[in-house]
């Protein structure tokens, strides 16, 4: 996953499913990508780890945000159903730039709903540029991303809109990110410095078809003006 993500020459990612010392692998995975990230780039990179059900620092399954720009400040939301988002701020190109990183329940449509509504009126409270992202587990036509499409640009709908949003021979549907489209990179209506340059979703199967995660990455490029 590492590989990956350095082949895609990101400056920001965000993570879900990260482990930090759980019986899947017993390692703490953060500090593992940390540091993985930065030998194979050579750059200094900041993290943010907030475990999925509101323990925040504790160990156990969560969220990571991984940048090349120093983190300023950041934040934790618990949301209903033991389901949480985080939020850093950082600075580019003289810009601040609030990137939040969720993920919304797996088994109800109600929940969702319910989550990003939540996590939507969270974020009226940070400060623009803002870019939420996350495995959403809802495909574009469902009620949870139609309430985050009122004050968020879906950035691959963007893209693809432009002719700028790629993937690959096969991939059905258009950006499909496991089954469906499920995983979004959204940036705030009122962000008026982050300008939309393309989107992408990679093929990351080895020679026997095997991924290395059981999502596909997606990755939008932002101009920051």
């Amino acid at each position: 996953i590492a590989t990956w993500a350095v082949r895609m020459q990101p400056d920001l990612i965000t993570f879900n499913e990260v482990e930090k010392y759980t019986g899947w692998g017993n390692e703490d995975q953060p500090a593992r990508y940390k540091a993985l990230l930065e030998a194979k780039t050579g750059r200094k990179w900041y993290s943010l780890f907030a475990q999925e059900f509101g323990a925040w620092t504790s160990n156990g399954k969560g969220h990571q945000i991984l940048s090349t720009y120093p983190l300023e400040s950041y934040d934790l939301f618990d949301m209903s159903w033991d389901r949480v988002a985080a939020q850093a701020r950082i600075t580019v190109n003289g810009r601040t730039i609030s990137v939040i990183v969720t993920h919304l329940d797996p088994e109800s449509q109600t929940r969702r709903l319910a989550q990003a509504k939540e996590s939507i009126t969270w974020g009226l409270g940070i400060a623009e540029n803002r870019i939420l992202t996350g495995d959403m587990n809802a495909w574009p036509d469902q009620s949870s991303i139609a309430e985050y499409r009122k004050t968020y640009n879906d950035s691959w709908a963007v893209a693809e809109a432009a002719g700028k949003a790629v993937s690959f021979p096969g991939l059905s549907p258009s950006g499909a990110t496991k089954k469906g489209r499920i995983d979004y990179i959204f940036s705030s209506k009122n962000a008026a410095n982050l300008v939309v340059l393309g989107s992408q979703v990679y093929d990351t199967r080895d020679a026997n078809g095997v991924m290395p995660s059981d999502h596909r990455p997606v990755l939008t490029t932002f101009e920051v003006r």
